[in-house]
């Protein structure tokens, strides 16, 4: 998981697969309370598209990556998801546990996914306040991060 936060979508063309990929990376926490910590949480929103150009995509993925000493999201509770803009629920759901891996470090590193349909990361992308909560932690984006967003629909090449 990156450690830093550019604000910058990645855009990478993969030939074995022959498609763009785009995303970009918004940490969450890093380390709870300023301590030092293995703990941490980030969402990656991220399309891909078929050929050498970025077009507008049919879904975008929002992921979230959690490292930590022990797995989180186990529960289905914990992977309770829901965006609120401009104070407003959007989207309630339950984010689908992909993946539960125990690294090499001694940490669980637990991978969750949702997909949208672009229209609607689009309107999730111009709000003013976004608000992501999963399970019982709340997550106010700052203006970078919904920038951040924001450049990532940018990618888009006419």
């Amino acid at each position: 998981m990156p450690s830093g936060f550019t604000g910058i979508p990645e855009v990478k063309y993969l030939a074995e697969r022959e498609e763009m990929l785009v995303q970009v990376f918004i940490p969450l926490r890093e380390r709870p309370n300023g301590q030092d910590s293995s703990e941490r949480l980030g969402m990656y929103v991220r399309f891909g598209v078929p050929g050498k150009k970025v077009t507008q995509p049919k879904n975008v993925t929002i992921e979230f990556r959690s490292e930590s000493p022990k797995p989180l999201y186990k529960e289905e509770d914990s992977r309770r998801f829901a965006i609120m803009l401009n104070g407003q629920k959007y989207i309630s759901d339950t984010m689908v546990l992909t993946s539960t891996q125990l690294n090499s470090v001694g940490t669980y590193s637990e991978s969750m996914m949702r997909y949208v349909h672009y229209g609607t990361f689009l309107q999730i992308s111009m709000a003013r306040e976004i608000r992501v909560a999963l399970g019982h932690e709340k997550f106010d984006l700052s203006r970078d991060q919904i920038d951040a967003l924001i450049a990532l629909a940018n990618t888009i090449e006419p």
